[in-house]
């Protein structure tokens, strides 16, 4: 795909070229650890890098002089064939690579490695395209396209399409202060194998990495086309932040799982299923957008979902790590929901086989709107009771209260009067009831009428050239 965006490397004065074709695999590899240095520029020849070949990249750059290592021509250096790449240097930047109908060694659980001790690099302007098995991988280890290890490391300006073997499109190891991002990427079509573990993002395993502070962040990306999990990204550690990104006929959710201390703000859920699931405390869901989404039950616009008890010692404590925690400590602060199916669902998922019979608890909703094109809408299912909220400012239209909120303070029934600018986005009018608020109060809401934040588009983001 052709884009508008056009990236440009840096050139060093002083700088080293080096060039390597389709035969020299074991000649990069070696002077990759032994001659490349800060600053050197790298030329992959172009051509097709076939039969199991392993790049691995080991010098040594800086954040001043970074190892630069593109292909000749973008999308012109053509992996096939179980060809991967390892990038275990520091401040490398590896750009302009093609994976094509793989599939990839078997030995090799990534088609890009970032490895443990990889500092500061990069892989932008590159795809991966249909990199699959003949026979797909179902069982056993997942596989992953991209392996994100090491610290302040980035994926960006890169586009994922067809992933089927099992397992996430990009993986993030969770260990204390990673700095991982994730920015301007395209992640096309994906469709169900029939098992789980297959979202497009997963930070952390979950097995112990519930309170871990990687600090990762999620931004300005599409998601386009997923019905491969019921979960498309899956946040298993903390602090992480995932924000401005587009997500278009999703059935899976975006989803807090094992975590706390992280946010979700900015993003667009636009005519999937699912919008936001939420576990764990101090969680943020602020200045989304959510239209026509048609999931219930367990994948509504917006849940908040129950936690287990902790075997043997009563109720959970949040240091174990060992089960789910309930949704406590949530700010819903300065979301739209516009003609959704379901917007809310609290305490869903009570009981039975899961096990999960503690209730989701303190959730703050401040400045929300709500409202359907049909009256009667039914605006939150709680399936539980003993849940402490707190209410203000919140509008809504042509929806039906739940019943345990009828009396509740901090809910307005009126026309919330928001117009499409033309982009498909219903914003607040000038003439809103909401527009006070919205010009007065810091968050603003997303929608207002001098709002610049407009959903993240496939013509912004992925690679500068055609494939």
């Amino acid at each position: 795909m052709k884009k508008i965006l056009f990236l440009l490397l840096p050139i060093y004065v002083n700088a080293a070229t080096y060039s390597y074709n389709n035969t020299q695999v074991a000649l990069l590899n070696s002077e990759s650890q032994n001659v490349w240095a800060a600053g050197d520029d790298i030329t992959l020849l172009n051509g097709t890098w076939t039969g199991n070949m392993i790049l691995n990249f080991r010098g040594n750059g800086t954040a001043a002089q970074p190892i630069t290592i593109h292909a000749q021509t973008p999308g012109s250096v053509i992996l096939t064939g179980g060809s991967v790449i390892q990038i275990n240097g520091d401040y490398n930047i590896v750009s302009g690579l093609l994976f094509q109908s793989g599939p990839w060694n078997l030995a090799n659980n990534a088609v890009v490695l970032f490895g443990s001790g990889s500092d500061g690099s990069r892989l932008t302007n590159t795809v991966i395209d249909n990199y699959n098995h003949s026979t797909l991988i179902t069982t056993g280890s997942p596989k992953y396209w991209i392996n994100m290890q090491g610290k302040y490391n980035r994926v960006d300006h890169c586009e994922f399409i067809n992933k089927r073997d099992l397992g996430p499109v990009i993986n993030m190891v969770a260990t204390a202060n990673k700095f991982y991002q994730v920015d301007n990427c395209l992640f096309g079509l994906r469709t169900t194998i029939g098992k789980n573990g297959n979202e497009d993002i997963r930070i952390g395993s979950g097995a112990g990495t519930n309170s871990i502070p990687v600090y990762a962040t999620v931004n300005d990306n599409v998601f386009k086309d997923f019905s491969a999990d019921q979960e498309v990204i899956s946040n298993k550690c903390s602090y992480n932040t995932f924000r401005h990104n587009t997500f278009i006929n999703s059935t899976g959710a975006m989803t807090l799982r094992a975590c706390s201390n992280s946010q979700i703000r900015d993003n667009f859920f636009l005519n999937g299923a699912a919008g936001v699931k939420v576990h764990g405390g101090n969680q943020q869901i602020v200045n989304n957008y959510f239209e026509g989404l048609t999931g219930s039950g367990l994948a509504p616009a917006l849940v908040f979902m129950e936690g287990s008890f902790a075997t043997g010692c009563g109720y959970l404590d949040e240091a174990d790590e060992t089960k789910l925690p309930p949704a406590k400590n949530i700010r819903v602060d300065s979301n739209t929901f516009s003609n959704c199916t379901q917007f809310i669902a609290t305490g869903y998922d009570y009981g039975g086989s899961s096990g999960r019979v503690l209730d989701p608890s303190f959730v703050s909703y401040t400045g929300n709107i709500f409202q359907f094109s049909t009256v009667g809408r039914k605006l939150d299912s709680l399936i539980t009771h003993k849940i402490i909220f707190d209410y203000a400012s919140n509008f809504y239209h042509s929806v039906a209260l739940d019943a345990s909120l009828l009396n509740a303070t901090g809910w307005t029934s009126i026309d919330p009067l928001l117009v499409d600018d033309g982009d498909g986005v219903k914003r607040i009018s000038l003439s809103s009831p909401a527009a006070i608020r919205a010009l007065d109060t810091t968050p603003k809401l997303i929608y207002s009428q001098t709002s610049t934040i407009v959903p993240i588009t496939e013509a912004e983001i992925g690679v500068t050239w055609t494939f």
